[in-house]
């Protein structure tokens, strides 16, 4: 089984590197990966703020903040544990969406 390193980086996104039997994710903000492996991982979440509702307000004042809203991906683990990890991305990315895809198939989540 080789370790080769797969490595997802873009501008104003988490970087993500995936191994045979791990990925590891660096926030936007700080220095170091975080290393999971895969069989730990339960759920993972892919979701722009405003779509979980955040928001309270209504009308103008909801559009113009839901505007300002970006992405986030969340990764839960079975001991409960959960990282949030922002975009500055206020839209979505393709390449991003299919690496969360290939995350979840390779730590068995149902993907849909």
């Amino acid at each position: 089984m080789t370790n080769a390193m797969i490595e997802f980086r873009k501008e104003g996104f988490p970087i993500i590197r995936l191994s045979d039997e791990f990925f590891e994710v660096k926030a936007i903000d700080y220095w170091e990966f975080r290393r999971f492996k895969y069989k730990e991982v339960v759920k993972i979440n892919y979701w722009k703020e405003a779509d979980k509702g955040n928001w309270i307000l209504f009308g103008p004042i909801h559009q113009i903040y839901a505007g300002m809203d970006t992405y986030q991906l969340k990764i839960f683990k079975e001991n409960g544990g959960d990282w949030t990890y922002k975009t500055r991305s206020k839209n979505s990315d393709t390449e991003f969406e299919a690496l969360i895809e290939q995350l979840k198939i390779r730590c068995g989540i149902e993907v849909g």
